[in-house]
């Protein structure tokens, strides 16, 4: 399935009569989104919620899994995927524009424009309409052609945001007309403190974000700190753990029935290692509260009789170095696992002197620290796969 998208293109111009500005354009490109047929992408399961009127659906196709939400069963319609991209690519240019000073930028409404489709908009259907003419306007625009023809970094510019574009439709399939897009999966959750029980339930993870986040902006909902999460195929592990929990805690153990209808085995699912992505989670959120508190001293410093604690600075600029590599669903990294339990060792061994330096720091965040020793002692059970080859150096077939 074919469609144009006109690529919102900000980049550096010159003028005789204005300097250096920076300018927003728009390049109409074709995208190719990907299409398969019912056969080749066999529905795997079906989630729907009681109360609600919303199914959620996934397929699997070429090893990954993709889903998408309708209601009361509608599988007829086709999403708008041009209204979907431009959302999209609109609150992260609407990002990059806030950025920029407002002299910059030309044509003067350029971050009024793209705020009718970036985050927050009120009315999101009339403001895309309204984007769309005035786009339309401006590509015919000649006088900003002729801008990025004496630009010395648009066809960069454009190259890149095509490449994101890209990027984000090859996450997209048409399956009979309707809108899929790439899933992280279904995952079960283990909410250690729901209504003073332990609470075990099926959970839609979607894009993945929870698992996603920058240690600069992190979720700060408790139930999250107190909320393990298990791969799918790994319901008696859950159920494991939820039990071993609610001994400890003296909790009864509450399993909610099951809303989700699997057509395949759950080992046929794609693959997911939600240990790996639990600890990722778990030192961003330990990293979050932690380099707050070390950027407030900092802040403080000059004012303050006191210094700085050194090594908890270390530890965090360690455990931020070993964040930036990693990926909560790509391939497991060594040096996260170091840094992430330097850090824990650190804080257990100063606790006293951190909470009289840092504002009672270990005692307020301690869900955070426990979070991240539960997820490193899984990640240490992990069962360890041995990869056998037969193709020995100096044997022959």
């Amino acid at each position: 399935m074919k469609v144009i998208v006109p690529v919102p293109v900000t980049f550096t111009t010159d003028s005789p009569r204005d300097g250096t500005r920076t300018a927003l354009t728009f390049m109409p490109t074709e995208f190719d989104v990907p299409e398969a047929k019912s056969a080749d992408a066999p529905l795997a399961a079906t989630r729907f919620r009681q109360g609600e009127t919303l199914v959620s659906s996934y397929r699997i196709h070429d090893g990954r899994l993709y889903g998408t939400l309708s209601r009361n069963g509608d599988r007829t319609a086709s999403a708008d995927i041009e209204y979907e991209i431009t959302k999209l690519v609109g609150a992260r240019v609407f990002a990059e524009i806030e950025e920029l000073r407002v002299d910059d930028l030309h044509p003067k409404d350029a971050k009024d424009l793209m705020a009718r489709v970036g985050p927050g908009t009120n009315s999101p259907v009339e403001n895309y309409n309204d984007y769309r003419r005035i786009v339309a306007e401006r590509v015919k625009n000649p006088r900003i052609a002729a801008l990025t023809m004496k630009s010395p970094d648009f066809e960069e510019r454009l190259a890149r945001a095509v490449k994101f574009i890209a990027g984000e439709i090859s996450r997209l399939l048409i399956v009979d007309g309707v809108r899929y897009k790439e899933n992280a999966g279904i995952a079960i959750a283990v909410n250690t403190e729901y209504n003073r029980h332990i609470e075990v339930y099926e959970m839609e993870m979607w894009d993945g974000s929870l698992w996603t986040q920058k240690p600069h902006n992190v979720w700060r909902a408790a139930d999250h700190i107190k909320t393990h999460y298990f791969a799918y195929a790994d319901r008696d592990g859950a159920l494991a753990f939820a039990n071993e929990i609610g001994a400890a805690l003296g909790r009864k153990v509450n399993v909610r029935d099951d809303d989700v209808t699997a057509f395949v085995p759950t080992d046929g699912f794609p693959k997911q290692n939600m240990r790996w992505a639990e600890l990722v989670r778990s030192a961003t959120v330990v990293a979050h509260h932690t380099g707050f508190e070390v950027a407030r001293r900092i802040r403080n410093q000059e004012g303050s009789i006191f210094t700085d604690d050194r090594s908890l600075r270390y530890a965090f600029d360690s455990l931020m170095e070993a964040l930036d590599d990693a990926d909560a669903f790509g391939e497991p990294h060594d040096r996260l696992e170091v840094a992430a339990r330097d850090m824990l060792d650190l804080v257990k061994r100063k606790t006293q002197a951190f909470n009289a330096k840092y504002r009672n720091f270990v005692e307020r965040w301690e869900p955070a620290f426990n979070h991240l020793e539960i997820a490193l002692s899984r990640w240490d059970d992990r069962p360890l796969e041995i990869e056998v080859s037969y193709a020995q150096p100096g044997m022959t077939r």
